[in-house]
Protein backbone atom coordinates (compact mmCIF):
# COMPACT_ATOMS: atom_id res chain seq x y z
CA UNK A 1 0.00 0.00 0.00
CA UNK A 2 2.90 2.34 0.80
CA UNK A 3 4.33 1.89 -2.69
CA UNK A 4 0.96 2.69 -4.24
CA UNK A 5 0.73 5.94 -2.26
CA UNK A 6 4.23 6.96 -3.37
CA UNK A 7 3.46 6.22 -7.02
CA UNK A 8 0.23 8.19 -6.81
CA UNK A 9 1.96 11.13 -5.21
CA UNK A 10 4.58 11.30 -7.96
CA UNK A 11 1.95 11.37 -10.71
CA UNK A 12 0.24 14.56 -11.81
CA UNK A 13 1.18 17.79 -13.53
CA UNK A 14 2.26 16.15 -16.79
CA UNK A 15 1.74 17.62 -20.22
CA UNK A 16 0.39 14.78 -22.30
CA UNK A 17 1.06 14.51 -26.05
CA UNK A 18 -1.78 16.04 -28.07
CA UNK A 19 -4.13 13.63 -29.82
CA UNK A 20 -6.25 15.79 -32.13
CA UNK A 21 -9.58 14.15 -33.05
CA UNK A 22 -10.24 13.44 -36.70
CA UNK A 23 -13.48 13.81 -38.63
CA UNK A 24 -14.11 10.12 -39.49
CA UNK A 25 -17.78 9.14 -39.23
CA UNK A 26 -19.14 5.70 -40.12
CA UNK A 27 -22.80 4.95 -40.70
CA UNK A 28 -24.29 1.80 -39.19
CA UNK A 29 -27.89 0.99 -40.14
CA UNK A 30 -28.61 4.66 -40.77
CA UNK A 31 -26.95 5.89 -37.55
CA UNK A 32 -23.75 7.99 -37.84
CA UNK A 33 -21.01 6.90 -35.42
CA UNK A 34 -17.96 9.13 -34.99
CA UNK A 35 -14.53 7.52 -34.78
CA UNK A 36 -12.29 10.54 -34.12
CA UNK A 37 -9.15 8.54 -33.30
CA UNK A 38 -9.20 6.23 -36.31
CA UNK A 39 -5.90 7.78 -37.36
CA UNK A 40 -4.19 6.03 -34.44
CA UNK A 41 -5.13 2.66 -35.93
CA UNK A 42 -2.57 3.27 -38.68
CA UNK A 43 0.33 2.07 -36.54
CA UNK A 44 2.95 2.82 -39.19
CA UNK A 45 1.93 6.39 -39.97
CA UNK A 46 4.29 9.23 -39.05
CA UNK A 47 1.65 10.86 -36.82
CA UNK A 48 1.04 7.66 -34.85
CA UNK A 49 4.74 6.89 -34.46
CA UNK A 50 5.43 10.41 -33.18
CA UNK A 51 2.52 10.17 -30.72
CA UNK A 52 3.68 6.79 -29.39
CA UNK A 53 7.24 8.04 -29.00
CA UNK A 54 6.04 11.09 -27.08
CA UNK A 55 3.94 8.87 -24.81
CA UNK A 56 7.01 6.73 -24.15
CA UNK A 57 9.12 9.75 -23.28
CA UNK A 58 6.45 10.94 -20.87
CA UNK A 59 6.32 7.55 -19.16
CA UNK A 60 10.11 7.39 -18.88
CA UNK A 61 10.19 10.80 -17.22
CA UNK A 62 7.60 9.63 -14.71
CA UNK A 63 8.84 6.16 -13.84
CA UNK A 64 12.40 7.38 -13.50
CA UNK A 65 11.35 9.69 -10.67
CA UNK A 66 9.72 6.96 -8.55
CA UNK A 67 11.97 6.59 -5.46
CA UNK A 68 10.98 2.99 -4.69
CA UNK A 69 11.30 1.71 -8.25
CA UNK A 70 14.33 -0.48 -7.55
CA UNK A 71 12.70 -1.94 -4.44
CA UNK A 72 9.64 -2.88 -6.47
CA UNK A 73 11.73 -4.36 -9.29
CA UNK A 74 13.83 -6.40 -6.86
CA UNK A 75 10.80 -7.80 -5.05
CA UNK A 76 9.03 -8.73 -8.29
CA UNK A 77 12.13 -10.49 -9.62
CA UNK A 78 12.36 -12.43 -6.37
CA UNK A 79 8.71 -13.51 -6.66
CA UNK A 80 8.91 -14.53 -10.32
CA UNK A 81 12.32 -16.23 -10.26
CA UNK A 82 11.22 -19.88 -10.28
CA UNK A 83 11.06 -22.66 -12.88
CA UNK A 84 7.62 -22.80 -14.44
CA UNK A 85 5.97 -25.32 -16.74
CA UNK A 86 2.41 -24.92 -17.97
CA UNK A 87 -0.30 -27.58 -17.94
CA UNK A 88 0.64 -29.95 -20.79
CA UNK A 89 -1.87 -31.09 -23.38
CA UNK A 90 -1.63 -34.06 -25.72
CA UNK A 91 -1.92 -34.20 -29.49
CA UNK A 92 -1.17 -37.55 -31.11
CA UNK A 93 1.80 -39.16 -29.36
CA UNK A 94 3.27 -35.94 -27.99
CA UNK A 95 2.70 -33.47 -25.17
CA UNK A 96 2.91 -29.70 -25.62
CA UNK A 97 3.54 -27.04 -22.98
CA UNK A 98 5.35 -23.79 -22.14
CA UNK A 99 8.49 -23.52 -20.03
CA UNK A 100 10.05 -20.50 -18.31
CA UNK A 101 13.34 -20.74 -16.42
CA UNK A 102 12.21 -17.95 -14.11
CA UNK A 103 13.17 -14.53 -15.42
CA UNK A 104 12.92 -15.14 -19.15
CA UNK A 105 10.99 -12.37 -20.89
CA UNK A 106 8.91 -14.94 -22.79
CA UNK A 107 7.98 -18.54 -22.06
CA UNK A 108 9.30 -21.13 -24.50
CA UNK A 109 6.88 -23.44 -26.33
CA UNK A 110 8.07 -27.06 -26.09
CA UNK A 111 7.12 -30.66 -26.72
CA UNK A 112 7.99 -34.07 -25.25
CA UNK A 113 7.04 -37.67 -26.00
CA UNK A 114 6.07 -38.32 -22.37
CA UNK A 115 5.54 -36.47 -19.11
CA UNK A 116 9.02 -35.96 -17.69
CA UNK A 117 10.61 -36.98 -20.98
CA UNK A 118 13.25 -35.13 -22.97
CA UNK A 119 12.06 -31.63 -23.86
CA UNK A 120 12.34 -30.30 -27.40
CA UNK A 121 12.05 -26.57 -27.98
CA UNK A 122 9.63 -25.65 -30.75
CA UNK A 123 9.43 -21.86 -30.46
CA UNK A 124 11.66 -19.64 -28.35
CA UNK A 125 10.41 -16.04 -28.63
CA UNK A 126 13.48 -14.86 -26.71
CA UNK A 127 15.57 -15.56 -29.81
CA UNK A 128 13.49 -13.50 -32.26
CA UNK A 129 15.72 -11.02 -34.07
CA UNK A 130 13.04 -8.32 -33.89
CA UNK A 131 12.36 -7.51 -30.24
CA UNK A 132 9.03 -5.95 -31.23
CA UNK A 133 7.79 -9.34 -32.43
CA UNK A 134 5.78 -11.41 -29.95
CA UNK A 135 4.71 -15.05 -29.95
CA UNK A 136 0.99 -15.29 -29.19
CA UNK A 137 0.20 -19.00 -29.36
CA UNK A 138 0.18 -22.29 -31.27
CA UNK A 139 -2.53 -24.55 -32.68
CA UNK A 140 -1.50 -28.20 -33.08
CA UNK A 141 -3.43 -30.56 -35.34
CA UNK A 142 -5.04 -33.67 -33.80
CA UNK A 143 -2.24 -36.13 -34.57
CA UNK A 144 0.51 -33.75 -33.41
CA UNK A 145 2.34 -33.53 -36.74
CA UNK A 146 1.57 -29.96 -37.81
CA UNK A 147 1.72 -26.68 -35.95
CA UNK A 148 0.29 -23.27 -36.79
CA UNK A 149 1.88 -20.59 -34.64
CA UNK A 150 1.00 -16.92 -34.31
CA UNK A 151 3.02 -13.76 -33.89
CA UNK A 152 2.22 -10.07 -33.60
CA UNK A 153 4.35 -6.94 -33.83
CA UNK A 154 4.65 -4.06 -31.37
CA UNK A 155 1.66 -5.15 -29.32
CA UNK A 156 -0.74 -5.07 -32.26
CA UNK A 157 -3.77 -7.36 -32.21
CA UNK A 158 -3.18 -8.10 -35.92
CA UNK A 159 -1.56 -11.52 -36.12
CA UNK A 160 0.61 -13.42 -38.58
CA UNK A 161 0.30 -17.21 -38.81
CA UNK A 162 3.29 -19.46 -39.58
CA UNK A 163 3.32 -23.24 -40.13
CA UNK A 164 5.78 -25.96 -39.08
CA UNK A 165 5.96 -29.68 -39.93
CA UNK A 166 6.63 -31.22 -36.49
CA UNK A 167 7.75 -34.57 -37.92
CA UNK A 168 10.69 -32.98 -39.77
CA UNK A 169 11.07 -29.72 -37.86
CA UNK A 170 10.85 -27.86 -41.16
CA UNK A 171 8.90 -24.65 -41.59
CA UNK A 172 6.27 -24.51 -44.30
CA UNK A 173 6.21 -21.79 -46.90
CA UNK A 174 2.65 -20.81 -46.00
CA UNK A 175 2.12 -17.58 -44.08
CA UNK A 176 -1.14 -15.76 -43.35
CA UNK A 177 -1.28 -12.04 -42.54
CA UNK A 178 -3.71 -9.57 -40.99
CA UNK A 179 -5.67 -12.04 -38.86
CA UNK A 180 -7.51 -11.33 -35.63
CA UNK A 181 -7.99 -14.53 -33.68
CA UNK A 182 -6.52 -17.95 -34.27
CA UNK A 183 -6.99 -20.70 -36.82
CA UNK A 184 -8.61 -24.15 -36.78
CA UNK A 185 -7.29 -27.18 -38.64
CA UNK A 186 -9.76 -28.79 -41.00
CA UNK A 187 -10.70 -32.47 -40.78
CA UNK A 188 -7.97 -33.85 -43.07
CA UNK A 189 -5.24 -31.41 -41.91
CA UNK A 190 -4.84 -30.04 -45.44
CA UNK A 191 -5.45 -26.48 -44.28
CA UNK A 192 -6.85 -24.14 -41.66
CA UNK A 193 -9.98 -22.06 -41.28
CA UNK A 194 -9.44 -18.43 -40.33
CA UNK A 195 -11.21 -15.10 -40.36
CA UNK A 196 -9.98 -11.86 -41.84
CA UNK A 197 -11.50 -8.42 -42.32
CA UNK A 198 -11.98 -7.64 -45.98
CA UNK A 199 -11.00 -4.00 -45.50
CA UNK A 200 -7.56 -5.07 -44.26
CA UNK A 201 -7.15 -7.38 -47.25
CA UNK A 202 -7.91 -4.48 -49.59
CA UNK A 203 -5.37 -2.25 -47.84
CA UNK A 204 -2.61 -4.71 -48.65
CA UNK A 205 0.00 -6.66 -46.73
CA UNK A 206 3.28 -6.00 -44.99
CA UNK A 207 6.01 -4.52 -47.24
CA UNK A 208 8.05 -7.26 -48.89
CA UNK A 209 5.59 -10.01 -47.96
CA UNK A 210 3.28 -11.96 -50.23
CA UNK A 211 -0.14 -13.24 -49.28
CA UNK A 212 -0.72 -16.94 -49.98
CA UNK A 213 -2.76 -17.73 -53.05
CA UNK A 214 -3.97 -21.17 -51.93
CA UNK A 215 -7.64 -21.11 -51.00
CA UNK A 216 -10.78 -23.19 -51.07
CA UNK A 217 -11.64 -24.54 -53.59
CA UNK A 218 -8.24 -25.33 -55.09
CA UNK A 219 -7.41 -24.68 -58.73
CA UNK A 220 -9.66 -26.56 -61.12
CA UNK A 221 -12.75 -26.52 -58.93
CA UNK A 222 -15.60 -24.26 -60.06
CA UNK A 223 -16.94 -21.55 -57.72
CA UNK A 224 -19.13 -22.99 -55.02
CA UNK A 225 -17.80 -26.54 -55.48
CA UNK A 226 -17.64 -28.00 -51.97
CA UNK A 227 -14.49 -29.68 -50.68
CA UNK A 228 -14.14 -32.39 -47.97
CA UNK A 229 -13.99 -30.91 -44.49
CA UNK A 230 -15.65 -27.62 -45.32
CA UNK A 231 -18.42 -27.03 -42.76
CA UNK A 232 -21.86 -25.83 -43.67
CA UNK A 233 -22.71 -22.24 -42.74
CA UNK A 234 -23.38 -22.03 -39.02
CA UNK A 235 -21.73 -25.38 -38.25
CA UNK A 236 -19.14 -25.38 -35.44
CA UNK A 237 -19.71 -21.69 -34.80
CA UNK A 238 -18.86 -20.60 -38.34
CA UNK A 239 -21.25 -18.16 -39.99
CA UNK A 240 -19.84 -18.43 -43.50
CA UNK A 241 -18.52 -20.88 -46.03
CA UNK A 242 -16.14 -20.01 -48.82
CA UNK A 243 -15.74 -20.20 -52.56
CA UNK A 244 -13.08 -19.09 -55.00
CA UNK A 245 -13.69 -16.62 -57.82
CA UNK A 246 -11.83 -17.34 -61.10
CA UNK A 247 -9.05 -14.85 -61.69
CA UNK A 248 -8.92 -13.67 -58.08
CA UNK A 249 -6.17 -14.62 -55.63
CA UNK A 250 -8.19 -13.74 -52.55
CA UNK A 251 -10.88 -16.31 -51.62
CA UNK A 252 -14.39 -14.89 -51.45
CA UNK A 253 -17.09 -15.92 -48.95
CA UNK A 254 -20.01 -17.88 -50.34
CA UNK A 255 -22.31 -16.35 -47.75
CA UNK A 256 -21.92 -13.92 -44.88
CA UNK A 257 -23.96 -12.41 -42.10
CA UNK A 258 -23.14 -8.73 -42.76
CA UNK A 259 -22.27 -6.81 -45.90
CA UNK A 260 -20.21 -4.09 -44.16
CA UNK A 261 -16.67 -3.95 -45.52
CA UNK A 262 -15.05 -4.14 -42.05
CA UNK A 263 -16.79 -7.34 -40.95
CA UNK A 264 -14.96 -10.61 -40.39
CA UNK A 265 -15.19 -13.25 -43.12
CA UNK A 266 -14.14 -16.88 -42.95
CA UNK A 267 -11.65 -18.49 -45.33
CA UNK A 268 -9.83 -21.80 -45.68
CA UNK A 269 -6.13 -21.78 -46.49
CA UNK A 270 -4.60 -25.01 -47.76
CA UNK A 271 -1.02 -25.57 -46.61
CA UNK A 272 1.82 -27.81 -47.67
CA UNK A 273 4.70 -25.96 -49.36
CA UNK A 274 8.01 -26.17 -47.50
CA UNK A 275 10.61 -23.47 -47.00
CA UNK A 276 13.81 -23.02 -44.90
CA UNK A 277 13.10 -22.90 -41.15
CA UNK A 278 12.51 -19.62 -39.33
CA UNK A 279 15.08 -18.87 -36.66
CA UNK A 280 12.54 -18.92 -33.86
CA UNK A 281 10.85 -22.20 -34.72
CA UNK A 282 11.83 -25.83 -34.56
CA UNK A 283 14.55 -26.95 -36.92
Amino acid sequence: MGWLLVLTAVAGGFEYPPAPPGDVVDEYFGTPVADPYRWLEDVDSEATLEWVEAQGELWDSYIGSVPVLENIRGRLEEIYDYYYISMPYRRGDRYFFRVNEGLQDHSVFCTAESIGGEITVLIDPNTFSDDRRSYTGSIINDDGTLMAWLTSTAGSDWQTVHFTDLETGEALEDTLYWLKGGVSWNADDSGVYYTCTTSRRRRGIHPGEQEPEAALPQAGHPPGDRQPGLPEAGQAGLDVVCRNVPGQKVPQPLCQRHEHSRCQRCFLHRSGVRRPSDGGAAG
